[in-house]
């Protein structure tokens, strides 16, 4: 599993361990390329494939709530940013790697006030 917040990814692959599970923490700032990229490399390198992915773009940092017609544009941009822009990027390292070794799968998962 990714993040870009090391304590919430540790904590998060901790519970999942004391639970039973199998967890692998990976610190990654996904509006990086080259970063998702070396996830995607390292999770091969791994496991062997990816076989599937979730991506789940949340918090765009300054966007407030509010009516359309009083949004502020850059707070637009910054929702653009993280919910389509990443999850783009994401999906772009993902395909390739899925599609060099014959399927997968995406599910692809935002956030909604």
């Amino acid at each position: 599993m990714a993040e870009r917040r090391t304590g919430e990814g540790e904590s998060v692959a901790k519970g999942i361990r004391k639970a039973g599970g199998e967890a692998r923490f990976v610190c990654v700032d996904v509006s990086r390329e080259e970063e998702v990229q070396a996830l995607v490399a390292q999770t091969v390198e791994t496991c062997g494939r990816l076989d599937c992915a979730f991506n789940n773009a949340a918090g765009a940092p300054g966007a407030q709530r509010g009516r359309i017609h009083e949004y502020p544009a850059e707070d637009w941009d910054a929702v653009v940013d993280v919910h389509l822009e990443r999850t783009f990027l994401c999906m772009k390292c993902e395909i390739r790697q899925m599609r060099v070794q014959g399927g997968g799968a995406i599910v692809n998962m935002s956030p909604t006030a």
